[in-house]
């Protein structure tokens, strides 16, 4: 690895050091950029999250899933449900996350917005490239 390459990996972890609680990135109008489910987990990388006031990748993690509800109805996984989709809310609870997206279709232009809940034990948040 470089000097500049080992420079660039520090700017991108310094906000990241100081983060103690999901809480604190925002990912209000992120955009998502692909979701992996495999077994009982779940991968979801967004574009623009909020760390610290810098525009950041994201990975969010979740592992142990035990359900997906999305608009109140039962699902077996998450995908994307439409070619481009804004992060309107996340945010934890004691058992999961809530997540509300605004899903497009930009031909036809078509947009919905879905509320999903996941119930996982293990939930994380990582910079990503």
């Amino acid at each position: 690895m470089t000097v500049a390459d080992q420079e660039q990996t520090a700017a991108v972890w310094a906000p990241w050091v100081r983060i103690r609680n999901v809480a604190e990135i925002s990912f209000h109008e992120a955009t998502i950029r692909e979701i992996h489910t495999l077994d009982q987990a779940i991968s979801i990388v967004v574009d623009q999250a909020s760390v610290e006031s810098l525009k950041s990748a994201v990975r969010i993690e979740r592992r142990d899933v035990t359900s997906i509800d999305r608009d109140g109805m039962s699902i077996d996984s998450l995908t994307m449900e439409k070619e481009d989709g804004e992060v309107l809310s996340l945010s934890t609870t004691s058992t999961g996350i809530e997540l509300v997206v605004e899903w497009h279709d930009f031909l036809p232009l078509v947009s919905e917005t879905i509320a999903y809940k996941v119930q996982c034990r293990e939930f994380s948040a990582m910079p990503c490239p």
